[in-house]
C-alpha cells in the first residue's frame, strides 16, 4: 500500500509482477538435493494393518458414524424447522449445545480410557451413540432433542477421541 501511494498504482502493479516471476522462476535455478528411500508396497502394508484386529473394527464402524454425522448436520436441523415448528432462537440453542457437549465429551473420555482402556470405551461409546441417534425419533419437543443431541454430541466426543488415539 505504501508503494502505491508514495509512486502510483503503476509501479506497484509492476514490482507484484516482477515480485511473482521471480517465485516462479527461482526453482528452476535451485538445485534440490533429493534423497530416495525404498517405501514398502501398499497392498503389503495394507494387508499387514487389516490383520489387526483394532483396525478391522474401525473399518467398520467409521461408515455408521458417518450416516450418524450425516443424519445430525442435515436431517435434524430440518425436522426441528418441519415436524416441531421450532424458532430460530431455540434451534439455535440446541445446535449450539452439541459441540460443547463434544467437548465435554473428548475431555472426559480421555482420563475414563486409560482406566477402562480405549476398545472397551469406543464399543460402549459407539453403541450409546447408535442408541440415543435412534432415540432421536421419540424426541417430540425441543426439551428432548436438547437433552439428547447433546447426549449425542458427549458421546461423539468419547469416541473421537479413542478412535483418534487408535489410528
Amino acid at each position: 500500500a505504501y508503494i502505491a501511494q508514495e509512486y502510483g498504482y503503476d509501479i506497484a502493479f509492476l514490482m507484484t509482477g516482477i515480485l511473482v516471476i521471480f517465485i516462479i522462476l527461482y526453482p528452476l535455478f535451485v538445485k534440490d538435493v533429493r534423497i530416495v528411500k525404498k517405501r514398502p508396497k501398499m497392498g503389503s502394508l495394507l494387508y499387514s494393518e487389516f490383520k489387526k484386529k483394532t483396525t478391522r473394527l474401525v473399518s467398520i464402524f467409521i461408515p455408521l458414524l458417518l450416516v450418524s454425522i450425516g443424519l445430525l448436520t442435515f436431517a435434524i436441523p430440518l425436522y426441528m424447522t418441519d415436524s416441531l415448528q421450532l424458532n430460530v432462537s431455540e434451534i439455535g440453542l440446541i445446535v449450539s449445545l452439541f459441540p460443547i457437549a463434544t467437548i465435554i465429551g473428548a475431555l472426559v473420555s480421555g482420563p475414563a480410557s486409560d482406566k477402562w482402556g480405549r476398545k472397551n470405551l469406543i464399543a460402549f461409546f459407539v453403541i450409546a451413540s447408535a442408541i440415543f441417534t435412534a432415540s432421536l425419533i421419540f424426541a417430540n419437543t425441543w426439551l428432548i432433542l436438547a437433552i439428547v443431541f447433546s447426549v449425542i454430541g458427549f458421546l461423539r466426543g468419547g469416541y473421537y477421541v479413542g478412535i483418534n488415539a487408535l489410528l
